[in-house]
Order: structure tokens, then C-alpha cells, then sequence
């Protein structure tokens, strides 16, 4: 269960389907083990540059067609209370790096950065540079992409493994056999003001 390319990799596969608003029909989630084969890796850098240069969009569509998905996950999120839509602006995150160069006999130090949310919102480096810290870059469509299947990820296993639990209850009941199952470790909190 790794990425290394140009092998066949054993890896869980999760399907769904998104409702018009962005949740999950709850009926299309499917849990299945399969085989992946990595044929390159791309970098976040790389990921957002083919879809800045529209290549995301036409030979490697997949990621266009997964940025749709995410945004609308993240629209869908943000509707329902999620924090995303209290951050209205972005908040640098800053990674200081020295290094020594034996040239100069001296330490190089370099300060860089980064956006790290901003509710989705993915604006120009113009719209940036006037309305915010003109250090502050936006957050790139590739995190965006991965977070959001991350979360929906969470989200799916969470609601696939409570319709496992109701077929369980129903197999105890003698009513009829379960084809397969899959324990998950997981943890659930009691809901905000209870």
C-alpha cells in the first residue's frame, strides 16, 4: 500500500457519487480493495500549473473534473458551519530555512510564505497583492483537491460504516448474510451543545 511508481500496488478503493449540492448520496459509496499503478507523480506545483495552463482541463482531465468535486465539497462544507467560511482572509504560514555556504563562509537565510486557507477562495495574485499581505500568496487548486478528498474521504468511510452496522443489526436478527465486512477503528464525540 504505497505510491512507488511503475508497480502494481495493493491500495482500498472509495467511490461516491456528489448530490447537485455536494453531499454524498449515501447509496453509491463503495468500499473495495483493488490494485493501483503509478505511472508518474506529480507535485502540488505541477498539479496547479497544469490546471493554470488549462492542460488539467483537456489532456489530463481527471484533474479538472476533481477540482469541480472539490470546490463543490468545499461550498457544500461551508454551507453546513464549517470554520472555512469564518477565515475570510488567508494566514501566511512562514518557514525560515539557513544554510551554510562554504563559499562565502556564511549562513544563507530565506524566509518563505505560504497561504494556508482562505475558505477555498482561490484569487489572483492581483486581487492578492490589494486586498491582502502582498507576501501572502492564495491557496493553490491542488490542496485545495486534496484536502477536500481527504475530508470527503472521512466523511464517506464514516457514513459506509454506520450502513455496515445497520446490515449487522439486520444479520443478528437472522435475517440475512452480510457478503463482506470491514472493521474501522474510529471515535465520535456527542454533538455541539449537548
Amino acid at each position: 500500500m504505497s505510491l512507488k511508481c511503475w508497480e502494481d500496488k495493493y491500495a482500498l478503493s472509495l467511490g461516491v457519487e456528489l448530490n447537485k449540492d455536494g453531499s454524498i448520496k449515501p447509496s453509491s459509496i463503495i468500499v473495495t480493495p483493488s490494485f493501483i499503478h503509478v505511472d508518474y507523480r506529480l507535485t502540488y506545483d505541477q498539479v496547479d500549473e497544469m490546471l493554470e495552463e488549462g492542460v488539467g482541463y483537456r489532456e489530463e482531465w481527471q484533474l479538472g473534473a476533481l477540482l469541480a468535486a472539490a470546490s463543490k465539497r468545499r461550498s457544500h462544507r461551508v454551507n453546513r458551519g464549517s470554520t472555512e467560511g469564518l477565515v475570510p482572509t488567508p494566514i501566511p504560514k512562514g518557514v525560515v530555512m539557513a544554510t551554510f555556504d562554504t563559499n562565502l563562509d556564511d549562513y544563507d537565510i530565506s524566509l518563505k510564505i505560504e497561504t494556508t486557507h482562505n475558505s477555498g477562495a482561490n484569487i489572483t495574485t492581483e486581487l492578492c497583492d490589494s486586498h491582502y499581505d502582498p507576501y501572502c500568496t492564495p491557496v493553490s487548486s491542488s490542496q485545495l483537491i486534496v484536502t477536500e478528498m481527504m475530508i470527503l474521504a472521512g466523511e464517506a468511510i464514516g457514513k459506509w460504516q454506520m450502513q455496515q452496522a445497520k446490515q449487522e443489526e439486520l444479520v443478528r436478527n437472522g435475517q440475512y448474510q452480510l457478503p463482506n465486512e470491514l472493521k474501522l477503528p474510529f471515535r465520535r464525540q456527542p454533538a455541539p451543545g449537548k
